[in-house]
């Protein structure tokens, strides 16, 4: 099975991708983190990531599904988010991630790493000032730690939805294609 990570900043349209992937068929692994919120939020704990264990939790979601996947008999799957990301996350919180989910976590294998950017005008819809800086430290970050593991990262310009998906999944045929 093909694994392809989209990855970035908050606010830049990973989920909404993600959606447009699942409803055009794909198979998609939503992400933990958010998943983990709301989840948290609708049983009264209004702030989960305030907790020191949250990112622990959050990461063992995403482990849990990214090992399902190896059940599944798609031919691709495309992740909003990978393991690899918990890892920025914990960094900049300083959420220590436990010893057990960390040896769980190593030698991850993606076959592409999309980045997707940020809006040209500088902003990102519905963020105030304050969340834009965040969303930029996490996509800085979250690229260099791709990089530093060895992944190439294919960028996705702020476009459309439809062209944004176009480009992907057209990247992804021409990579299968010369896989075979």
């Amino acid at each position: 099975m093909y694994k392809y990570v989209l990855t970035g900043g908050h606010g830049v349209g990973k989920t909404s991708i993600i959606l447009g992937l699942q409803l055009a068929g794909e198979e998609v692994i939503r992400e933990s983190a958010s998943d983990y919120q709301y989840y948290q939020r609708a049983k009264g704990n209004i702030f989960p990531f305030d907790c020191s264990d949250a990112e622990n939790e959050v990461l063992s979601i995403q482990i849990e599904r990214e090992n399902a996947l190896l059940k599944k008999n798609a031919i691709r799957a495309f992740l909003d988010r990978s393991v690899i990301d918990h890892f920025v996350y914990s960094k900049i919180l300083r959420h220590p991630i436990s010893d057990e989910l960390l040896a769980h976590a190593k030698n991850r294998f993606y076959d592409i790493v999309f980045l997707i950017e940020h809006m040209p005008n500088n902003g990102i819809s519905l963020c105030t000032k304050r969340e834009q800086e965040y969303s930029r430290l996490i996509q800085e970050e979250t690229r260099k730690e791709y990089a530093k593991r060895g992944f190439d990262i294919i960028s996705i310009k702020n476009n459309s939805l439809e062209n944004r998906m176009n480009d992907i999944l057209k990247i992804t045929m021409e990579y299968e294609s010369n896989r075979l």
